[in-house]
């Protein structure tokens, strides 16, 4: 139920409300399946919140095994620093 909450306020763009729901299902049952842990990273990202976004995104490396996202993120964990760059770079 829980899932289903958040997963319908993230979807319609209410990620506060979405983040409290994601939470609350954290909480209760932390061993989440894989599938839940890419809507939920980019929430605390964007509330200023990356130790929590990089927690979230680390646990789906371990989970999800040779997930190309999961590779990715392992890969690229410094993808916020790049990100300041280039937006520095932008301006």
């Amino acid at each position: 139920m829980f899932q289903k909450l958040g997963n319908f306020y993230y979807f319609n763009g209410e990620l506060d409300k979405a983040a409290k729901w994601y939470d609350e299902l954290f909480a209760m049952a932390p061993d989440q399946q894989t599938r839940i842990f890419l809507p939920i990273c980019p929430i605390p990202e964007s509330r200023g919140q990356t130790d929590k976004a990089n927690e979230i995104l680390e646990k789906f490396h371990q989970k999800a095994g040779n997930d190309k996202r999961a590779n990715l993120y392992e890969k690229n964990k410094n993808y916020l620093d790049r990100i300041k760059v280039i937006q520095a770079d932008t301006k």
